[in-house]
């Protein structure tokens, strides 16, 4: 299975914002990524969870050295959106899993997830698309982690 993965690549230093309780609708998520765009941060992985009773929950990761600016972000959502909830971790890495024949193989995302049971790595968010896998852990699973994980795919992990 792993023959469809081409490279991993390992990003260190990513924080972890999500944001619940906020307004299921297209015009207040336009402002949300408005206010971030223009404090110029850029984003890396986003999801959304489906809504329910007119609220989602949105996720979003980011360099930790941009976590100043996203905390002025979150002040002023707090103002407009009083019964958000914010939760914020920072110091974790993501690894990326990319393959072009990943988007016609069935059971690349079991085999992923069976490699990372095998080395004890606990997923604090997932997106994907029809030829990546973006994983975001703790960054405690350390370079050990890394090197089973190479061990065990045949894949060297690039930074």
């Amino acid at each position: 299975m792993n023959n469809c993965i081409d490279r991993i690549i390992l990003r260190d230093d990513m924080t972890l914002l999500t944001v619940s309780g906020f307004p299921a609708n297209t015009s207040d998520m336009a402002q949300f990524f408005a206010e971030i765009s223009s404090k110029k941060v850029n984003l890396d992985m986003i999801s959304q969870t489906a809504p329910y009773g007119g609220v989602i929950s949105i996720s979003i990761t980011f360099s930790d050295e941009q976590l100043p600016e996203i905390l002025t972000v979150i002040s002023s959502l707090k103002g407009l959106y009083p019964n958000i909830r914010t939760d914020i971790s920072s110091a974790n890495r993501k690894l990326l899993f990319y393959g072009e024949a990943m988007r016609d193989t069935p059971g690349v995302t079991a085999y992923i997830f069976s490699v990372l049971n095998k080395i004890g790595c606990e997923i604090k968010m997932i997106t994907t698309s029809d030829i990546e896998v973006s994983l975001l852990t703790e960054s405690h699973s350390g370079d050990d982690m890394i090197k089973r994980l190479e061990d065990i795919t045949g894949i060297s992990v690039t930074k």
